[in-house]
């Protein structure tokens, strides 16, 4: 708008030198000459100003375009479907993972000829899930039947969906298959699948029915540990070496982490906890009460002072000891803080302190003695 007004006055300044003769041309013309001059000067900046704007312009409308894209990209990301992490178990990332779905394998060891030298062992397992301690399980599969092998290796792949956050036990029931009579029981052993996760990529449950015999749980992308096979001994440092099966179990008890039940409003309280022992044979069994702990006044991590006598049967597998934690309460019935369900036998196996998660919350502690 300025450059026409300036364009407008050079024109009338020549106009009127054309028209009143040649007394001013000389002071005009230098004059007009100085105006046109920044006219020119004046159009060049505006000239450069509007390309800068346009090139400005561009450049913001390049990146919107390229904000626009990435937009659509991640929503089209985030709207297709997950799967589940597969991890092999040889894959350290999985120590500490919350889950992931894992891929197992399974061999026998020293596996004892049940049919007293007239036949041959043909062994299989059936594959159980327990979320609740061992109260419930869930029948997982059931393999596949190794002919005439007392170190069986199974070659199939289980798959696992592993879940940290819950009490995940797996329960492997090996038997002998027998085409003239009922099939023989080798034995079963527990394995808790974090714990299994946490310390490696390798298992050895020992068997409860037999002194020597094992499984080895491993990844299925690594192959079998090449071990030898000791009688009477278990490999690895997770199990040692079989002891005898003895006459009895003496034992004491602890907890830690016990819930509270008598809270009073935002005020933590603590429990006046005891714990009732009693057995059961196999999962649909009744539970008979053998044995009950005093009581331990005003805490959440009971240490109680009774020992524990429990008889080990010649046959007992299978039966399980259930652990209820109880608090105490004079005015009313008394609240269930905790439960666990542990076999005999895995008792007898284990070492001279081991701990078992509770129902819900806490940890129970079994000192042998």
């Amino acid at each position: 708008m300025q450059s026409c007004k300036l364009l407008l006055l050079f024109s009338l300044a020549n106009f009127m030198v054309i028209g009143n003769g040649q007394q001013y041309s000389t002071e005009i013309k230098a004059l007009l000459q100085a105006i046109q001059t920044k006219v020119q000067a004046l159009e060049t900046k505006l000239t450069a100003l509007d390309t800068k704007q346009t090139a400005s312009s561009q450049r913001v409308e390049i990146k919107l375009n390229e904000l626009s894209q990435v937009f659509n990209q991640s929503q089209t990301q985030c709207s297709r479907p997950t799967t589940p992490a597969v991890y092999p178990l040889s894959s350290s990332i999985l120590s500490g993972a919350a889950g992931g779905k894992l891929r197992l394998k399974v061999s026998g060891r020293n596996f004892q000829d049940l049919d007293n030298g007239f036949g041959t062992t043909d062994p299989y397992f059936e594959l159980f899930l327990s979320t609740d301690g061992g109260a419930t399980e869930a029948k997982l599969l059931k393999s596949d039947t190794v002919s005439d092998k007392e170190n069986p290796d199974w070659g199939q792949v289980i798959e696992v969906d592993f879940n940290r956050r819950e009490n995940q036990w797996l329960r492997f029931n090996v038997w002998d298959e027998d085409h003239l009579r009922d099939d023989d029981r080798v034995g079963s052993v527990w394995i808790n699948l974090a714990d299994y996760v946490d310390k490696g990529q390798v298992a050895f449950g020992l068997l409860d029915k037999i002194d020597s015999g094992y499984l080895i749980i491993h990844a299925s992308d690594q192959p079998i540990p090449n071990i030898p096979v000791v009688p009477g001994k278990v490999p690895g440092a997770p199990a040692p070496p079989t002891p005898p099966r003895p006459q009895s179990l003496r034992f004491k008890l602890s907890a830690s982490d016990l819930p509270t039940k008598d809270d009073v409003g935002f005020i933590p309280g603590n429990s006046d906890p005891y714990v009732v022992i009693y057995k059961k044979k196999g999962l649909d069994g009744g539970e008979t009460e053998i044995a009950r702990s005093g009581t331990v006044a005003s805490t959440r991590t009971p240490m109680w002072g009774d020992i524990f006598t429990i008889p080990v049967e010649k046959n007992s597998e299978d039966t399980r000891l259930v652990f209820r934690i109880y608090d105490e309460d004079n005015l009313r019935v008394d609240s269930k803080l905790g439960v666990a369900y542990i076999e005999i036998a895995d008792i007898a196996a284990k070492g001279t302190i081991f701990s078992h998660p509770l129902i819900k919350k806490g940890i129970l502690t079994i000192t042998k003695v």
